[in-house]
């Protein structure tokens, strides 16, 4: 594992990030003995965890570095998921996640991908009929496709 460092890189293009702040302060120290304890318990799970999002920060460096934001925003929402895994997140915070998706955030899951993709009609009713997921609102697909409809 490489030593710890900080290095400035050059960014392939410029980019928004949205900072999102739940307003519920959380302890820190609090956070980390949680995860220490967790890991004292399981330590082999944890580590293949820490690796994980050590994998992701490295893969994000280089997303960053070439331009490439879809990437760099599905290396994101995998990041959370692991950080919900380590019981790191909150309520709050997965909520503002839900919001980032649903405002159509880059790295968007595959049921949060526009509707061509998903081989539904425009109202967002399955092939049965089924009542459309909140992805699959029709604000949601204006917002996305620019049609209005």
């Amino acid at each position: 594992m490489p030593a710890p460092a900080l290095e400035p890189f050059a960014v392939g293009q410029p980019i928004t990030l949205l900072i999102g702040y739940t307003g519920v302060a959380a302890p820190t120290k609090e956070s980390v003995g949680d995860v220490r304890r967790q890991w004292l318990a399981d330590g082999a799970h944890f580590n293949r965890l820490f690796s994980a999002c050590g994998r992701i920060a490295q893969q994000a460096r280089h997303a960053l570095a070439v331009g490439d934001t879809a990437t760099l925003g599905r290396l994101m929402w995998d990041n959370h998921t692991l950080l919900q895994e380590m019981t790191v997140s909150s309520a709050e915070l997965d909520a503002l996640v839900v919001a980032a998706r649903t405002a159509g955030a880059l790295g968007q899951t595959k049921w949060r991908r526009p509707w061509r993709e998903h081989d539904c009609p425009r109202d967002g009713r399955d092939k049965r009929g089924r009542a459309p997921c909140p992805a699959h609102s029709r604000s949601a697909h204006r917002s996305r496709d620019g049609s209005g409809s």
